[in-house]
């Protein structure tokens, strides 16, 4: 065995030190969000099998369909009051924002049923995560070109925000639709980026083999 490999077989990671923390601590069961920083305390829990870790974003599931609802209402006024409603390609676009938010909605019951069957949120929240956040790139894309030449000049109230949607009964302003825009792109990185969440999919849910170790 080299040196290297050596060093790598008796490393420890911070993720290492906090398992075994919380385990010297008495504790049974550990609460967070999936996300790309706390990853590597993951895999030492994971290793260690002597912690019980329930996911905690299944209340987003719940709750961002209403949210992503309302602000598609507000996006069919906006193409209306913008004469955009009869073009048939933005018709069909419009169109499918609808179809995935009625998914979005029947994921959210679906949380709200294990909820109340008294089933803690797990894995599946990196599905809600990666459906809304990258739904909402397209949503915001097809705002601002509804806008047409209007987003590159915006103007009227920011969001309030730069998570998600913007607040309900936000105003039909340029702004409002430009600075949601640029929210929507930091949405599938924040909070456990797409990559990550679709390697929680396949190998916590689907049960695919794990990426290759790069070292």
């Amino acid at each position: 065995m080299t040196s290297s490999q050596t060093l790598r077989t008796n490393c420890r990671t911070v993720g290492d030190l906090l398992a075994a923390f919380l385990e010297a601590a008495g504790a049974r069961t550990a609460f967070g969000v999936l996300s790309v920083h706390n990853m590597p305390l993951l895999d030492a829990l994971a290793r260690r099998d002597a912690l019980r870790y329930v996911c905690a974003r299944g209340e987003a599931g719940a709750v961002l369909p209403v949210r992503f609802r309302e602000e598609l209402d507000r996006l069919l006024v906006l193409a209306a009051d913008r004469g955009r409603s009869d073009d048939p390609l933005i018709r069909q676009r419009l169109a499918w924002c609808y179809s995935k938010v009625e998914i979005m909605r029947y994921l959210g019951l679906r949380t709200l049923t294990s909820f109340l069957a008294g089933r803690s949120p797990g894995n599946d929240a990196a599905i809600t995560k990666l459906y809304w956040s990258e739904y909402h790139k397209v949503v915001m894309a097809l705002a601002l070109d509804i806008l047409g030449p209007d987003a590159t000049v915006p103007s009227g109230r920011w969001p309030s925000n730069s998570i998600s949607t913007d607040d309900y009964g936000a105003p039909a302003e340029s702004a409002s639709w430009v600075g949601t825009f640029y929210a929507s792109v930091g949405g599938t990185i924040y909070a456990g980026a797409s990559q990550v969440q679709r390697n929680i999919i396949g190998e916590r849910i689907l049960g695919l083999p794990k990426e290759p170790n790069p070292r």
